[in-house]
């Protein structure tokens, strides 16, 4: 369904009203040096987790990929006249 000229509005004030909240957020909280590396480490471990988890599946998916060209290469050799 289309989004309204309306939809739309609101939906682009929210981002706005979002992005003025962190603005206000940032003015007025200051984080010592200490304080912004314990709150970056746990985010920092997440995105290598995060990382390490599509890397697997990306060799699973490449696995897959290989498995189904190999049937297919085999299918185009039998069938073909």
């Amino acid at each position: 369904m289309p989004m309204s000229a309306q939809d739309a509005r609101r939906w682009i004030g929210g981002f706005e009203a979002a992005a003025a909240a962190d603005r206000r957020s940032k003015a007025t909280t200051r984080l010592s040096a200490t304080q912004a590396f314990e709150l970056a480490l746990p985010l920092i471990a997440a995105a290598r987790r995060a990382l390490a988890a599509n890397l697997r599946l990306q060799a699973m998916r490449d696995r897959e990929d290989d498995a189904v060209r190999s049937v297919w290469a085999r299918l185009r050799r039998h069938l073909r006249p």
